[in-house]
């Protein structure tokens, strides 16, 4: 392992700086540790912020003052190297005094003051509050612009007509940051007009520059150019120089105009031309040598932290190796203090104020500042961070995942590669979660709702519409607003102090020995700094399998055909076909609370017209109403899938899935402009949609839209055990269960086809199979052993195509995701494999916090008889049967005459066989808490048993014939696996059609059944074909009776080979209809 990691750092040397590295960045942060340890411990009043020393006594000031900014900014910097919680508790402390400042608008210097401490703290923890004061900043230094000078005012000092000091330039930051995150130009013109006044007029023919330029505020015209710090008015004052040299190096990471990086790059040509042998600057580079200049440290390090930055930006290696030579002089014991003096500041001789005798050869607070600064800077090219498991990507199932291993013990590094947590869900606005069943849902996802749930009992009252508006069929908590889901999740993380959080990365490389993972190297998409993270077990929580195809383990993509894994339900042949992705747009009917969605540049009307067909064909949609609704008067609008455009996403590289991302932005946006504004939409629906906007409180920084996007299905572990249709309906319990899955495999179109008559439709889609609740094994999470041992999978688990289309709910990531952190802990701490985890000690694990790894009890209805082929006239002993695990049954509703009306209710009943024929005798029972079972029959042949009862259920394909129909299993009671509708839509077109064999002549009571409910039809059509001929009736689909569901048609005669039929036709618009089981009853024989 050393000489693995010898290798990696050589190669980050080599592509850094072409050298073996000289600055001891190690030792050098571990004086800071110390240093700022015992400064904190020595000064308790964080209201009032270390600047220099002065006599011998460290010097405080107020947070009205320009340096206030950099001691809090600089323990942020030390959080980030350290990841210690104990650094960010100290750095809130020191910043939130800060906070009073916001509002300042007497100071130019709101930049250092404001954006050292709260950008910083924002950058790593995203607080939000945070965020706020940063632009009520921003606002308060933006109104020191004058359009006339386009600058922004320095001093406010009698002898100045309109100050502008080179030091200015380092405020800009805040603007451009203020523009990025909220959208806002103004900020952003305003600093390059400050920036392009300042190279205008501040800098000489050799890009020295003047310390101030006083401008005539009427005029916009130079007064006067001056050096007030520096030796003279003509001089170039060290500091000065490397306040531009950072400014327009900022400014190009902002704007990437090439103005600015030009100029920087000439500024930096005239500072290393001017340096004595150490690199550390004299106060002013004109400064006579004869009187023995002081030093200015401050200087230095904040050109070594530019000059790294300059170094990204071009191709010219002297920038670094500068930058590396400053730091190597300021790491030495001359400039930097020995542990335990200095009166705790880091480096020595710096030089405030020359000409006013002021902080001379002393230390000073921004001097340490950019200190650290420039070496977290160089740091990266050694950046190793290290972990006992290490989980990729932030979003739910990598959330749990982290705290699942942290809470066993394990130190954990939780990589995500965006600036924020929580996926899909609080990132991508997918905030009501398709589950299936609800109480299949435990441990850490249940905690989530729960949380997600106190946020709104606590924050709105249980008698609010917030609170009503987060249940969700009954469970608390099931519906969020993204902002709530983000903040729970930090909540959640925050608890856990071991939980090291890597933001804003892309994966760049794994490194393996064998069949072991032993680091990941990720390049920090802001910086371009590349870090290396090393651990002893690793979990992919990514959407797309990346560690899983970085480290070269097997995985399925695509669709697959029937002779892959032999499911019953999915096309002949393979293809590269996967779901189609869209965003879940967060959207808002609030007039107070939207944004209105104005027309996308590359708008194409006729992109919709497969969606206006849609439209067009039901009169009763009603656009974004039918939506999942969130609280305060928001709902999730899963709108506008783009199929067949994602197919590459999973496998593509960053640059080519944030171009799919934009278009299927485009496609949403565009899309609810459609519906807003297209002639061809009917004006009903056009008014209800421009009722909606986007959530003006939501994704603020990015444009109010969601910035996630909605992935499907990416690649798929193709692990130890694969998932399977059969795994889901059939083979339902597993040895080494360790969650639940109950969502129905719900698969959504994955192509666009032309059809016969030239328009064109979605194709795909539309499967849907109803599934009970069933187990997922712990297999489906790891990969073969012969690939890799030390890598777990919680989200693209391994499973087939069809399977994932349940398996893909975002509770069952957090549950298997729970499940492979608990995994990834027991692994390390055991030194073994992720394959041989005692996956019966795992199991025991996630029961002790409130998982659910087995199925639930349930209720269901079977029973038996004596004798097995009973004589009319005989009686027969029929008794319920119950298969282990299931509840005992306390009453039962027998039904022996075949009418729906309980005949009898004990655990055993005898009943005398009265007819010739074949008897339908059905059955429902009920447990303890009132559960009851979903109705059950079976045909008992008594005497020669040849004809009699007949039950038809929709599933039976021999004797009953479908159009145009969905599976069902949402209410009860219904029989067999599910029930079929028209989805109430297609109307006219959709009808079921039975066809009873029949065996006996005579009259028979005819039934059909239904689930009742409000949503029914109340005027089904029955076509019903029978010896005499052919009857039209109409039922009531809302009733019906509450065991079996029956209805009854009447009494009507049949014959052997004669008409028999029953047709139910979706006729009734508006309104659903249900297909389930048409029954026949012998009453007499001809």
């Amino acid at each position: 392992m050393r000489k693995l990691i010898f290798s990696i750092s050589t190669l980050f040397i080599t592509c850094a700086a072409g050298a073996q590295q000289k600055v001891p960045v190690s030792i050098a942060m571990g004086t800071v540790q110390q240093q700022l340890q015992r400064m904190t411990a020595q000064q308790t009043d964080v209201t009032k912020y270390p600047r220099t020393i002065k006599d011998g006594i460290t010097r405080t000031v107020k947070s009205s003052d320009w340096t206030s900014g950099f001691f809090p900014g600089t323990l942020w910097y030390l959080y980030e190297y350290t990841g210690d919680a104990k650094w960010e508790t100290l750095a809130r402390q020191w910043t939130a005094g800060l906070e009073k400042e916001k509002r300042n608008k007497g100071t130019h210097d709101l930049g250092f003051m404001m954006y050292c401490p709260f950008g910083n703290g924002y950058r790593l923890t995203q607080d939000p509050a945070y965020r706020q004061v940063l632009l009520e900043s921003a606002a308060s230094l933006a109104s020191r612009f004058n359009a006339k000078t386009g600058t922004l005012k320095s001093w406010d000092k009698k002898e100045f007509h309109f100050p502008v000091i080179i030091d200015n330039m380092m405020n800009l930051e805040l603007l451009f940051w203020a523009t990025r995150v909220t959208g806002d130009s103004s900020y952003y013109k305003i600093a390059v007009s400050h920036a392009d006044q300042t190279m205008k007029h501040h800098f000489r023919k050799n890009y020295s520059s003047y310390h101030v330029v006083d401008y005539d505020s009427v005029t916009g015209q130079p007064l006067r150019k001056i050096t007030h710090q520096g030796y003279s008015d003509h001089s170039a004052w060290a500091r000065g120089q490397a306040w531009g040299l950072y400014g327009y190096t900022m400014a190009y990471r902002f704007t990437q105009d090439q103005r600015y990086l030009q100029q920087a790059e000439k500024i930096a040509a005239f500072y290393l031309g001017k340096l004595p042998k150490d690199k550390v600057p004299y106060w002013d580079f004109d400064a006579p040598r004869s009187s023995k200049p002081p030093r200015d440290a401050s200087a230095a390090a904040i050109t070594a932290s530019a000059l790294l930055e300059l170094s990204k930006y071009t191709n010219n290696k002297k920038y670094f190796t500068a930058a590396e030579d400053m730091l190597v002089s300021l790491c030495s014991t001359t400039y930097m203090a020995a542990p335990g003096s200095n009166n705790y500041f880091l480096l020595k001789h710096s030089t405030g104020h020359m000409p006013h005798r002021s902080e001379i050869d002393v230390p000073i607070n921004y001097a340490d500042y950019y200190f650290v600064e420039a070496l977290l800077r160089y740091q990266p090219v050694q950046s190793i961070k290290k972990a006992d498991v290490v989980v990729y990507t932030g979003n739910p199932g990598g959330i749990t995942a982290a705290i699942a291993a942290a809470r066993e013990g394990a130190s954990v590094l939780l990589v995500e590669p965006s600036p924020y947590l929580g996926g899909i869900v609080a990132q991508g606005g997918l905030c009501v979660s398709d589950i299936g069943h609800h109480e299949t849902i435990g441990g850490l996802a249940k905690n989530f709702f729960q949380q997600t749930a106190d946020y709104y009992r606590t924050t709105y009252g249980e008698r609010s519409e917030q609170w009503k508006a987060s249940v969700v069929e009954g469970l608390p908590g099931a519906s969020f607003e993204p902002k709530v889901g983000e903040l729970v999740f930090e909540q959640m993380l925050k608890a856990y102090p071991s939980i090291k959080i890597v933001r804003n990365v892309s994966l760049v490389k794994t490194w393996q020995q064998g069949k072991q993972i032993h680091a990941i190297t990720c390049k920090n998409l802001q910086t371009g700094d590349t870090v290396h993270l090393q651990g002893k077990v690793f979990v992919d929580a990514s959407y797309t399998a990346d560690l899983v195809a970085m480290a070269k383990v097997s995985y399925l993509l695509g669709t697959e055909g029937k002779h892959v894994f032999g499911e019953p339900s999915v096309p002949d042949q393979s293809s590269r076909a996967i779901q189609a992705f869209n965003y879940r747009v967060t959207m808002s009917n609030d007039p107070a609370n939207m944004v209105a969605v104005s027309k996308p540049a590359a708008y194409d009307a006729a992109a919709y017209d497969i969606r206006l067909a849609g439209l067009l064909k039901d009169s009763t949609t009603r656009v974004f109403k039918t939506y999942w609704k969130l609280p305060n008067k928001k709902i999730d609008a899963n709108i506008a899938d783009f199929p067949g455009v994602n197919w590459t996403y999973p496998e593509a590289d960053y640059a080519a899935r944030a171009a799919l991302e934009a278009k299927h932005r485009n496609n949403s946006l565009g899309y609810i402009y459609f519906l807003q504004n297209d002639p061809r939409v009917p004006m009903r629906m056009q008014k209800e949609a421009r009722t909606w906007g986007l959530a003006k409180d939501e994704f603020t920084d990015n444009g109010n839209f969601p910035r996630h996007i909605y992935i499907r299905e990416g690649r798929r572990l193709n692990g130890a055990y694969v998932m399977r249709q059969q795994d889901l309906q059939q083979d339902r319990e597993k040895p080494d269960a360790i969650a639940l899955g109950s969502y129905s495999m719900d698969s959504h179109a994955t192509t666009v086809i032309r059809k016969s008559d030239g328009t064109l439709g979605y194709s795909g889609g539309g499967i849907w199979e109803p599934v009970k609740a069933y187990e997922i094994a712990y297999r489906a999470l790891v990969p073969k052993a012969t690939e890799c041992t030390n890598l777990l999978v919680p989200v693209c688990m391994s499973s087939t195509h069809m399977a994932w289309t349940s398996l893909r709910m975002e509770p069952v990531f957090m549950m298997t995701g729970e499940a492979a952190g608990i995994a990834a802990a027991m692994a390390f701490a055991h030194n073994t494999t992720v394959q041989n985890v005692h996956t019966a000690t795992l199991r025991q694990h996630l029961k002790k916090h409130g998982a659910l790894v087995n199925l639930l009890p349930e209720t269901v209805a079977d029973f038996e008889w004596q004798p097995r082929a009973p004589r009319v006239g005989e009686t027969v002993t029929f008794t319920v049967k119950t298969k282990p695990g299931n509840t005992q049954p306390v009453r039962c509703y027998w039904d022996f005459d075949g009418d729906g009306k309980p005949d009898a209710n004990t655990l055993e009943v005898k009943q005398t066989m009265k007819a010739d024929k074949v008897q339908l005798v059905s059955l429902v029972v009920e447990d303890a808490s009132g559960k009851r079972s979903l109705p059950f029959a079976r045909t008992v042949k008594a005497g020669n048993g040849k004809g009699g009862d007949i039950q038809i259920d929709s599933e039976d394909s021999t004797h009953a014939r479908l159009k145009l129909v969905k599976k069902a299993m949402a209410q009860t009671p219904y029989w067999g696996n599910f029930y079929h509708t028209d989805g109430n839509v297609m109307k006219g077109k959709s009808s079921a059609t039975y066809l009873p064999d029949i065996e006996k002549a005579g009259k028979y009571d005819v039934y059909v059944s239904t689930v009742p409910g409000n949503g029914r039809s109340s005027h089904t059509l029955v076509e019903l074909a029978h010896a005499k001929g052919t009857e039209r009736i109409y039922i009531d689909q809302r009733k019906g009776d509450p065991l079996f569901g029956l209805i009854f048609l009447g009494r009507f005669e049949f014959r052997p080979g004669g008409a028999a039929s029953l047709t139910i036709r979706n006729n009734d618009h508006g309104k659903y209809i249900l297909y389930d089981v048409a029954r026949w009853v012998l009453r007499s024989t001809n």
